[in-house]
């Protein structure tokens, strides 16, 4: 580019959306109540867990399974339980316009993460301090 084309350029400043305020306490206090609801969930994940696995082992073995397909099937179905519970705090959030200059495919990637991190932490201590 010559000296001619760049001073030829124009700049157009980009509209941003006004900062609401909600009060700060209110705002925080809505987000990490948002994040408690995973821990009902993550305390039925790991009782659920420990009885099946007692259960299915031997099960499984008699089949000629690996326990592979058990952990498989626990994960998958966890992680359409965190799906659902993150896509409905996630229009909670998205609705009430708690966090505004945020798009809603950010906001339930977070959760989603969370709460997949959540489930496979509280599976893994589970595991370790009540093998069996």
């Amino acid at each position: 580019m010559t000296l001619f084309e760049l001073m030829s350029l124009t700049a157009v400043n980009m509209k941003t959306l006004p900062f609401i305020y909600k009060g700060v306490l209110q705002k925080e206090l809505f987000i990490f109540y948002c994040l408690l609801y995973f821990f009902p969930f993550i305390y039925f994940v790991s009782l659920n867990v420990t009885k099946e696995r007692k259960k299915c082992k031997e099960f499984m073995k008699m089949m000629g399974l690996q326990e592979s397909a058990f952990w498989l099937s626990c994960g998958l179905i966890y992680a359409g339980f965190t799906f659902i519970i993150s896509m409905m705090i996630t229009v909670i959030i998205t609705s009430t316009q708690i966090i505004v200059m945020t798009g809603f495919t950010v906001i339930f990637t977070l959760f989603f993460l969370y709460g997949l991190s959540l489930v496979s932490s509280y599976i893994y201590y589970h595991i370790l301090c009540f093998r069996s």
